[in-house]
């Protein structure tokens, strides 16, 4: 069974690391991030996590992002590094 992993707030920093760390461990990792510049560079540098952006705080942006994983990843853990509780029921 295929392991998979939403990290938010983690185009840098502490959740990048740990999108590194779980991709090491065999997950397949979606990150989102708040910050286009960040995803983009992410995006570069990173080939094997796939990355959107998203503001976590937006209600609407978290929505299509599980939508997004669900449908590419399937179902999967969940790492918030910053923001509200989230919430899916698809």
């Amino acid at each position: 069974m295929t392991k998979r992993v939403l990290i938010t707030g983690a185009a840098s920093g502490i959740g990048l690391e740990m999108a590194r760390t779980f991709q090491a461990a065999g997950y397949r990792v979606h990150v989102c991030d708040a910050s286009s510049e960040s995803v983009s560079s992410l995006k570069a540098r990173e080939s094997g996590i796939s990355a959107s952006v998203a503001d976590v705080g937006n209600p609407d942006d978290m929505q299509s992002v599980f939508q997004n994983i669900d449908q590419q990843l399937g179902a999967g853990a969940t790492c918030s590094t910053l923001g509200p509780p989230l919430t899916y029921a698809p």
